[in-house]
């Protein structure tokens, strides 16, 4: 049995748009239509039970604008700052090499 996808912002913001009530911004069966895939996908997404691939993320973001990444899970999004969090830790710290290098090089000119 295939493991139910975790409740995203994404999720949660396409429950509220197609929600039936005051609120609804569309319905599911119309947007469903608007993306060309049957209803169930729709509904699949809404109740966290799969995801919209790429490029049905980028059509409910223009119809209903839900950020892209607001469909990733918290330990994806974990994943995706750790590059962004590496970089930021070589931007404020030089690596030893580069330090060990520095330090070579202000004894040879201290030496001259």
């Amino acid at each position: 049995m295939a493991r139910p996808s975790p409740l995203t912002p994404g999720a949660i913001a396409l429950r509220d748009a197609v929600a039936p009530g005051a609120g609804q911004l569309i319905g599911l069966r119309e947007l469903a239509r608007e993306l060309g895939i049957a209803p169930q996908s729709v509904a699949a997404w809404r109740d966290a039970k799969a995801r919209p691939v790429a490029h049905f993320r980028e059509a409910l973001f223009k119809l209903l604008g839900i950020p892209v990444d607001a469909w990733m899970s918290g330990e994806e999004r974990r994943i995706a700052d750790l590059p962004r969090e590496r970089k930021l830790d070589r931007e404020r710290k030089p690596s030893k090499a580069l330090t060990s290098s520095v330090r070579k090089s202000k004894a040879r000119r201290a030496a001259a």
